[in-house]
C-alpha cells in the first residue's frame, strides 16, 4: 500500500518531503552561485578614474558667487551666492550645491551632478532645482580651454547652454547662452556669474 504524499518516478518511490529537500537543495546551490559571483565581483581591484575626469577638477572648492540672472522682461536682476563643489565617488564624478541666502532663509537651492562618460567620450551633467522641482539633463566636452554644456531637451521651449570657463586657480566663470531655434542663434550671456575661491578643493 503506497503511503500518503509518495508517487513513483520511473518506478522508483518519491515523497513529498524528499521533493521538498531537493527543491531547498536547489536553492541554496543558487544562492550560493550569486553570493560567489558577487564576491568575486567586489574582489576586483576597481578601475582607475579615466584621466579626463581632472578637466573639470578648475571648479573643485568652495566659493562666492556673484553675477546676475536675466528676468522675463529682459532685465538683469544681480544675486549673490555660496557655490560648493566636492569630489564624490573616488573621483569618479562631482556634486555641486548652490544657495542664495536671504536673511536667515535659503530662497535658492540648486544641486548638480557631473561625470564623465567614456563609452560616449562624452561629460554628463544633471541639474536640480529645489525652486522649480525638476531635471535638466546636458551633455557637453571640455574644449577650448573651457567646459561646454548643452541640455539635451529645451528649457521653456528654449536650449540651454552653459559654459564654465576657468580665470586662474582661484576664479572660473559660469556664462549660461539661450537659443530659441534649436541652436541656430544664441542669446548670450542670459545669465552670469563669477566664482571666487574660499578654499581649496574639498575630496571626498
Amino acid at each position: 500500500m503506497r503511503e500518503a504524499g509518495c508517487w513513483e518516478v520511473g518506478g522508483a518511490p518519491v515523497t513529498l518531503l524528499k521533493i521538498i529537500s531537493k527543491e531547498r537543495e536547489l536553492k541554496n546551490i543558487f544562492f550560493l552561485s550569486v553570493l560567489l559571483g558577487m564576491s568575486s565581483l567586489y574582489a576586483q581591484a576597481p578601475a582607475e578614474p579615466p584621466p579626463q575626469l581632472q578637466q573639470f577638477d578648475f571648479v573643485l572648492g568652495d566659493w562666492t558667487v556673484e553675477g546676475y540672472f536675466t528676468t522675463k522682461k529682459g532685465q538683469q536682476a544681480p544675486f549673490k551666492a555660496d557655490y560648493v563643489v566636492q569630489s564624490t565617488h573616488d573621483g569618479w564624478a562631482s556634486q555641486a550645491d548652490m544657495t542664495i541666502p536671504y536673511g536667515d532663509k535659503i530662497v535658492f537651492h540648486g544641486t548638480s551632478y557631473h561625470a564623465y562618460n567614456p563609452r560616449t567620450e562624452k561629460w554628463v551633467y544633471k541639474y536640480f532645482w529645489k525652486n522649480g522641482n525638476d531635471w535638466l539633463d546636458f551633455e557637453g566636452e571640455f574644449s577650448e580651454g573651457k567646459m561646454v554644456f548643452v541640455s539635451a531637451e529645451t528649457f521653456d521651449g528654449r536650449t540651454l547652454r552653459i559654459s564654465f570657463v576657468p580665470v586662474s586657480d582661484n576664479e572660473f566663470e559660469y556664462i549660461a547662452d539661450l537659443s530659441e531655434d534649436g541652436g541656430q542663434t544664441w542669446k548670450e550671456r542670459d545669465t552670469y556669474y563669477r566664482c571666487t575661491r574660499k578654499t581649496k578643493a574639498m575630496v571626498e
